[in-house]
This record gives C-alpha cells, sequence and structure tokens, in this order.
C-alpha cells in the first residue's frame, strides 16, 4: 500500500515537472520518492516477517503449510522492499511525462512471457511447487525494472510531453 499511494503521489508531482519542462526535477523527485518508497517497504514487510509466527498461530496452519508460508512471505518481502519499487513506482514517472505506451507495453510483454510463460515452464516442468509461480512474478518484476530503468535514464521519456488540450 504504501508503494501504490507513493506513486500516485509520484504521478502528480511529476507531471508538474514535465509540464514545466523541468526534466531534472522530475528526475530528482523520482529518485527522492522511490527511496521513499523502499524504506516504507523496508518497514512494512519487516514487520510482516516480525509478524510471522503470530500469523502462522492464529491460522493454525499445519507444519508443511507453516513452512511454504514462512517461505513465500519472506521471499515476497525481500523482492517487493527491493524490486517491487523500480517495476511499479518508476513506470509512474514515465506516465506521467506521457510515455505511456512504453510503460503499458513493458507491463503487458513482461506479464505475459515471465510471469504466465515462465510460471506454466517453472509449474510443468521443475519440482519447486508453489514457490515456482512465485519466482516467475519476481522475474516478471525483474525484467520490469530493467526496461524502466534503461528508459528513465535515456533521454526518450522526455520527448512525450503532454501537449495542452486545444480550446474552441
Amino acid at each position: 500500500l504504501p508503494g501504490v499511494a507513493i506513486g500516485l503521489g509520484l504521478v502528480t508531482i511529476v507531471s508538474q515537472c514535465v509540464g514545466a519542462g523541468n526534466y531534472d526535477d522530475a528526475r530528482l523527485y523520482t529518485k527522492k520518492l522511490i527511496f521513499l518508497v523502499i524504506i516504507s517497504h523496508l518497514f512494512v514487510n519487516g514487520l510482516l516477517v516480525l509478524a510471522l509466527p503470530l500469523i502462522i498461530t492464529i491460522y493454525h496452519l499445519s507444519t508443511e503449510t507453516a513452512v511454504l508460508t514462512r517461505q513465500v512471505i519472506i521471499f515476497h518481502s525481500i523482492f517487493a522492499a527491493t524490486i517491487w519499487p523500480l517495476a511499479f513506482t518508476l513506470p509512474n514517472t514515465l506516465r506521467a511525462a506521457n510515455d505511456v505506451r512504453f510503460a503499458m507495453g513493458v507491463s503487458v510483454f513482461s506479464m505475459w512471457v515471465f510471469r504466465i510463460g515462465l510460471g506454466i515452464y517453472l509449474a510443468k516442468y521443475t519440482a519447486l511447487g508453489m514457490i515456482s509461480i512465485w519466482i516467475a512474478m519476481i522475474a516478471d518484476w525483474i525484467v520490469r525494472s530493467i526496461f524502466f530503468i534503461l528508459r528513465f535514464h535515456g533521454k526518450r521519456w522526455e520527448k512525450h510531453r503532454p501537449q495542452p488540450p486545444i480550446l474552441s
């Protein structure tokens, strides 16, 4: 939740910077807010990992289910704090700069190839069990992050500045 909320705020801030033609500030605020997302996710996911014994006790999980729950929550928590902000907060900067097609194209491509395609492959052809789906999801996040970082560090997203509406 903190990442989604901060991401929505990022759209507004970056849109103002882009509208003013100030891409240096857009980059600066993007970096600051992504750092804030990382810190907030470290905090929230740290609390979640610390609460694991309580969570497992409350739900009266079997030993096997408790082991899987612990693995999934720790696995997800690590990547939610480190990769998720780059995969889901960073593209808000691109969207705010009207580079929507790139952000959408990367997201759809990555989801179909990695989250779905790799997920099916790992589930069918490896003995990883449930964790194979989580691996595919994290692979999707990593691929998105790479594309969005490369785009953000380039200048192409700066060329998609929105045009003001024509008033009749």
